[in-house]
């Protein structure tokens, strides 16, 4: 309070002699209107209120100038030294009044200042020189709202080393991890390689079975095509055969009809031979007017018997020839059951030739999808041969950049858990 006194008590002093002056103004124009006085001492009078009215405004700049405008200029080329950030003005005021006590509050802020700028350089420098082990100076210095810059600064501090700390162990595993890949993706890269020459291989053996596939439904084809002409023509055999086996039997069912015959032409020769008989006899009787009739007789009688020599010869013929039908018959009779036997297997290998057939055409599109299949295969055997050698490839350069990076983090010095 004292020191707020003194400027106060300066101001009271310059506003009472302004109230004196004014107040002998007043006391002269007074004098002046009521003619009190003499012009002499009027005109002293103001001569001397003049002059000392002149003093009173000198004395009055001089104290203005050293007491306020002075200190407030200096003050406010600091305040502006601040606001433009320079911080190398003095203030070098000094008073027992409320001046001097901000010209004081000016000076603190300033070097205030100086100290956190120049902790807050001494930390900006030992990051740009890679050391995050580092800690702010001059801890008093920040007060107030400065404290806030100091503990945000420090949890910055914090966060970017244990940034930095978990970077480098990623970068360790990435390398890490990355090499073990590379290597993986080689063995795949070569285990694809092997695996497509393998299919390679594999494709060859499936066209050459797709050709033989080929041929075999060719050739099946053509022993079904073979089989059925052989079944038709077994068939048509059959059918002759058949035609046969009834010509036989027309033929048997005839020649017993002719054997009926020559038994009634032996008979008929029995019966001429017996009336010739008799006729000789009856010629014998009647002399000599019966020879005549007695030679006609002899030669019917010889007749018969020649009639009677062929029919049993043509019997023995006829009998032979029912006999060779008969065998002839059984011939054919065993023939058309072989052949027919023939027939009924032509029929099942006929049958199980179109299976085969059947089966060959089936095998054959089967192949032909595993042909597809295996092209399929060498395709993504292929892709994953690429991809595995790409992978490797990336798996390498990202181990190079790993490594690059925990170079990189390894320059910095980080701050240690406390």
């Amino acid at each position: 309070m004292e020191k707020k006194r003194n400027i106060k008590q300066g101001l009271l002093i310059i506003f009472r002699f302004i109230a004196i002056i004014l107040l002998f103004a007043q006391c002269s124009a007074i004098f002046g209107i009521v003619g009190i006085g003499h012009r002499v001492v009027h005109f002293i009078i103001q001569i001397c209120f003049f002059g000392f009215t002149v003093f009173f405004l000198f004395k009055a700049y001089k104290i203005t100038t050293n007491k306020l405008i002075e200190p407030i200029s200096e003050i406010e080329e600091s305040i502006k030294s601040i606001a433009i950030g320079r911080l190398d003005v003095s203030v070098t005021y000094e008073g027992e009044n409320e001046l001097g006590e901000l010209a004081e509050c000016c000076r603190q802020s300033m070097g205030r200042l100086q100290t956190i700028i120049s902790s807050l350089n001494y930390v900006i420098k030992a990051f740009a020189e890679g050391n995050f082990d580092v800690s702010l100076p001059n801890r008093e210095a920040f007060i107030g709202e400065y404290e806030t810059i100091y503990t945000e600064l420090v949890h910055m501090v914090t966060r970017i080393s244990e940034t930095l700390k978990e970077i480098d162990e990623a970068s360790g595993q990435v390398s890490n991890g990355s090499n073990d890949l590379a290597l993986s993706s080689q063995d795949l890269a070569e285990g694809a390689t092997n695996q497509a020459a393998s299919v390679e291989r594999l494709m060859e053996m499936v066209t050459e079975v797709t050709a033989q596939v080929v041929e075999n439904t060719k050739t099946t084809d053509d022993a079904h095509a073979n089989a059925q002409a052989t079944a038709e023509q077994a068939s048509i055999s059959r059918t002759k055969m058949k035609e046969l086996t009834e010509a036989m039997d027309t033929i048997n069912q005839t020649s017993n009809e002719i054997a009926k015959i020559i038994v009634d032409i032996e008979e008929i020769a029995s019966q001429t031979n017996l009336l010739s008989l008799n006729a000789a006899i009856e010629a014998a009787r009647a002399g000599e007017a019966g020879k005549g009739f007695a030679v006609v007789a002899d030669q019917i009688r010889k007749l018969a018997e020649d009639s009677a020599n062929s029919a049993v010869t043509t019997k023995d013929l006829i009998d032979k020839s029912i006999h060779e039908v008969q065998k002839g018959n059984e011939i054919t009779e065993q023939t058309s059951n072989a052949l027919n036997n023939v027939i009924d297997q032509m029929d099942g290998i006929v049958a199980a030739v179109a299976k085969i057939r059947t089966a060959s055409d089936s095998q054959a599109v089967s192949v032909k999808e595993i042909e597809r299949g295996f092209e399929s295969i060498s395709a993504v055997v292929e892709s994953n041969s690429a991809a595995a050698q790409e992978t490797s490839a990336t798996s390498e350069e990202l181990s190079a950049q790993a490594i690059t990076l925990k170079e990189l983090v390894s320059q910095f010095k980080l701050r240690q858990k406390r």
